[in-house]
């Protein structure tokens, strides 16, 4: 006969995953010691916003609704590529708790760091329950908060809310946030001038290069695709100035100039620009 903790556990799960598929799809996880189930939130039939649910009793929590987690478990949470949410089913009252990790990232975080302890303390809001047979939209929305929470994490904010109104992305919470989207900026940028260029469309190359030239001053590779965009236009002037700033750039890294690339790239730009026209 299986332990009674065990038998509730499994209850428990069940519980959860009748609720959940309300609204998305459920996967169990076998073999992952930290999410129970893999599920996609469903919008008009389709899945859309993936997420991560780690299944509990309620024995776990204590009389402030709330549980010590191990530190590497939270870690673990943190760096799942999707929001992760906590579910205790108290068998007893046949309700199901749920808390968000994303929500707290940083508070968890500081946590961290504040004592020596290998856990954290985490504290459920009683409000915050899974209805079986009634509205879920405090979690969905919470769902879709968390989703732009962890794309800003990662650097990658995207418009919020759906149809022809949008909500601004919110503004980075970090230094390595913004350090990040700044990134991620130029990444995007610059395969938009990869496209226009490829396409001959000088112009619409000049313009984004220029764009990342304002916020961007540590990068060379925009500097040199000016200094060649203005030299195919014969705008000497301009693509001479843009080739110094790319040559300067590459001469203050002075690790990277001492390597076989970094060599050849200076070189090839010096060349190029020793060939404009003196006047």
């Amino acid at each position: 006969m299986l332990p009674w903790e065990t038998q509730l556990g499994d209850i428990g799960e069940t519980e959860i995953k009748s609720r959940l598929q309300r609204f998305s799809t459920v996967t169990k996880i076998e073999r992952d010691v930290g999410i129970d189930f893999y599920c996609d939130l469903i919008v008009n039939g389709v899945p859309s916003i993936p997420f991560y649910i780690q299944a509990k009793s309620s024995q776990h929590l204590d009389s402030q609704c709330g549980c010590s987690i191990k530190k590497s478990t939270i870690k673990y949470w943190l760096m799942k590529p999707h929001p992760v949410y906590i579910i205790f089913y108290d068998e007893q009252k046949d309700i199901c708790y749920w808390k968000s990790i994303e929500e707290d990232r940083y508070v968890l975080i500081e946590k961290f760091f504040k004592n020596e302890s290998k856990t954290v303390y985490i504290a459920l809001k009683p409000s915050n329950i899974l209805y079986k047979n009634g509205n879920n939209q405090t979690f969905i929305r919470q769902l879709e908060k968390d989703y732009h929470s962890l794309l800003l994490f990662r650097g990658i904010p995207k418009f919020m809310g759906g149809g022809y109104i949008k909500t601004v992305p919110e503004a980075p919470r970090t230094l390595d946030e913004y350090i990040r989207i700044k990134e991620n900026a130029r990444a995007s940028l610059y395969s938009l001038i990869v496209h226009h260029i490829i396409k001959g469309e000088l112009e619409e190359a000049i313009k984004y290069a220029e764009a990342v030239a304002i916020f961007d001053e540590s990068h060379y590779n925009h500097f040199a695709w000016l200094g060649y965009l203005y030299r195919e236009k014969r705008e000497n002037a301009k693509a001479k100035i843009n080739f110094e700033k790319a040559i300067n750039i590459c001469k203050r890294d002075s690790k990277w100039k001492e390597t076989e690339v970094g060599k050849k790239t200076i070189s090839t730009l010096e060349s190029k620009l020793n060939e404009l026209p003196k006047k």
